[in-house]
């Protein structure tokens, strides 16, 4: 029967971000690990998951975003393949934390990697891991929980590749039920740490490591600061040639003539008079009948009658046509001789 298994998780430089569970008979998970790391090929994943009491299967789920695959790997424990255990050191500096508390263990810029064994009494476990970088930055987080801290352990291995790195173990559960850690270098320089117990931190190792963390905090600030003098110098230098370049333009402008805008007059129309209407006189026909009428009325009347075809001087009316203007020769009066009736 497999004993236990070895799970490794790796990326091709992109974040890292698993769910790894432990599923022993249906609907029982013993073991459940949540797994961040910043870059997952810089800082990989790998532990080793006690699977006792029959078989059992490892899941591994990926909860990143659908851009960010990891690789995953589990190996069996066999003949041909020993796991990676924790040495001797390891074991030896194991030491208690209580529920709620934090332990810190600073590395130096020598050590590639570490060993991190977390233990209980037979207790459920519950623990959060930090690999710090600097003030307060986390690069790689791991949340665990296993129902019994004996029978299944936590081992792993986290790689420790840049300076001022720090390891905070906090155990999350209630003051009732304590851990028991030891983090112990794994490789220096590239070659196996050699056999010294780490002991825990000593408060002039506690001021060092502080101190490591704000002058990389310091140094992150300054070159931040010196990022964004850069940027506004950049942008200082392109306003003021923006401003020489208006300038020129705007004496340019000024040095050539502005041509004046001279408003154009609009035509004046003039009316032609309208030509005198000379006045009709009376014709030899009209004297006639109004001397045989014998009445002013009928005169006046006629006048008025005549008066809506005037004509001019030449004898033309009122649509240029010429018109006669002779006479009539009256005709000659004859009287009637009166009838009986009227004499």
């Amino acid at each position: 029967a497999v004993e236990q298994v070895q799970v490794g998780l790796s990326t091709e430089g992109r974040p890292l971000d698993a769910d790894i569970e432990l599923w022993h008979g249906p609907g029982n998970t013993p073991y459940k690990t949540r797994v961040y790391s910043e870059d997952g090929q810089v800082r990989p994943f790998s532990a080793v998951i006690k699977t006792p009491r029959g078989p059992s299967t490892v899941a591994i789920r990926n909860i990143g975003l659908v851009e960010f695959p990891f690789a995953a790997s589990v190996v069996a424990e066999s003949v041909d393949h020993r796991l990676d255990m924790p040495s001797s050191d390891c074991l030896a500096s194991k030491k208690t934390i209580q529920g709620g508390a934090t332990r810190t263990y600073p590395f130096d810029a020598s050590v590639d990697s570490i060993q991190l064994l977390i233990t209980s009494d037979g207790m459920p476990l519950n623990a959060r891991i930090e690999l710090i970088q600097g003030a307060d930055n986390n690069r790689q987080v791991v949340e665990l929980y296993t129902e019994d801290g004996r029978t299944r352990p936590f081992f792993c291995f986290l790689d420790t590749p840049e300076h001022g790195c720090v390891v905070r173990v906090i155990n999350t559960a209630p003051l009732e039920y304590p851990i028991s850690a030891a983090v112990v270098p794994n490789t220096i320089n590239g070659m196996p740490a050699p056999q010294v117990i780490f002991q825990e931190m000593q408060p002039w190792q506690r001021r060092r490591a502080e101190r490591a963390a704000l002058e990389a905090a310091d140094r992150e600030a300054a070159a931040a600061r010196a990022a964004i003098s850069e940027r506004a110098e950049r942008a200082a230098a392109a306003l003021a040639a923006e401003r020489v370049a208006a300038a020129k333009r705007l004496a340019g402008a000024r040095r050539s003539p502005i041509p004046q805008w001279t408003p154009t007059p609009s035509p004046v129309t003039t009316t032609p008079p309208m030509p005198a209407v000379p006045v009709p006189t009376m014709s030899e026909y009209d004297k006639y009948i109004s001397t045989r009428s014998g009445t002013q009325d009928a005169s006046s009347t006629r006048d008025a009658s005549a008066s809506y075809a005037p004509r001019s001087a030449d004898g033309a009316d009122m649509h240029g046509r010429i018109v006669p203007t002779a006479s009539p020769t009256p005709a000659a009066t004859v009287e009637a001789p009166m009838s009986e009736y009227e004499k």
